[in-house]
């Protein structure tokens, strides 16, 4: 569902997000049309339904609960965000992972 996008609790996902914000790159979201008809009923009957729906979506980004297919994977991604993230975040592993999802 909208309210709970699969891509969000993907680590490769978010990974590349973060990257895409880094690098200032343009980022599309496709949307099925069923989901595109549910928005569109709601942002016509609740103005605030925006606002609530980027909050929810921002509270559902967590690199250290994100998974992958592939257990390696998700251990790289941990490493590279720790390492990447790391310098903002005065040298804190759990701040580096904190910046990480403000950062998507």
């Amino acid at each position: 569902s909208i309210e709970q996008p699969a891509s969000l609790s993907r680590a490769w996902c978010l990974w590349e997000l973060a990257i895409c914000r880094q690098e200032d790159a343009k980022i599309a979201l496709a949307i099925a049309s069923d989901t595109t008809l549910d928005l569109q009923r709601r942002f016509i009957h609740k103005a605030d339904y925006h606002r609530k729906l980027r909050d929810t979506l921002i509270g559902l980004v967590d690199i250290r609960t994100a998974e992958a297919s592939v257990e390696a994977d998700r251990l790289f991604i941990h490493s590279a965000v720790a390492k990447a993230w790391r310098s903002s975040a005065k040298g804190s592993e759990e701040l580096a992972f904190k910046s990480f999802n403000t950062s998507v």
